[in-house]
């Protein structure tokens, strides 16, 4: 949530006034939507299989986004979140045991060790991620590039924008 709870717009849309009871419960029910999910993960996952339980979730993850989106009062805002959180552990569930299931046997362990470690949608990993940014800055101060040269891409790297540039 973050910054959204500061927005003018945000904040008389729903009648929040940025701190409080009301903020609090629009921001921890996302975790109680997973906390409510744990008992069907399992259940899901073992019972009809992981792609499944997967697919359940995700769906979840999609009605709960468009309850949050168009959203106009706390309450419909607040179901949203809530089914959001469901769905996405859900989802989440069964993932580790179907990435190591798919693995080949000699590489199950690596897969497993890594199924959280790589972000699969930019196409990199996070200890990639790091040498980069180590390699950018240590360039940037031994040529002693000045922020107007260099046009502020050490702010980008580090506000974590940087699979931009790979």
């Amino acid at each position: 949530m973050g910054a959204i709870n500061a927005m003018k717009s945000y904040q008389e849309t729903f009648g929040l006034s940025g701190e409080g009871s009301s903020t609090g419960i629009v921001f921890i029910i996302y975790n109680c939507g997973q906390i409510a999910a744990f008992p069907f993960c399992g259940f899901l996952a073992d019972g009809y299989g992981r792609r499944i339980c997967i697919f359940v979730g995700c769906a979840l993850v999609i009605v709960g986004t468009a309850i949050q989106t168009t959203a106009h009062h706390t309450g419909q805002y607040i179901g949203g979140r809530f089914i959001l959180g469901f769905g996405a552990s859900i989802a989440s569930a069964a993932g580790p045991a179907y990435t190591v299931e798919l693995a080949h046997p000699s590489y199950r362990g690596t897969m497993a060790g890594m199924y959280n470690n790589c972000k699969l949608h930019h196409m990199s990993c996070w200890g990639r991620d790091s040498l980069l940014r180590l390699a950018i800055m240590k360039f940037i101060t031994r040529t002693q590039l000045t922020h107007r040269q260099f046009g502020g891409l050490e702010t980008l790297l580090q506000d974590g924008q940087h699979t931009a540039l790979i």
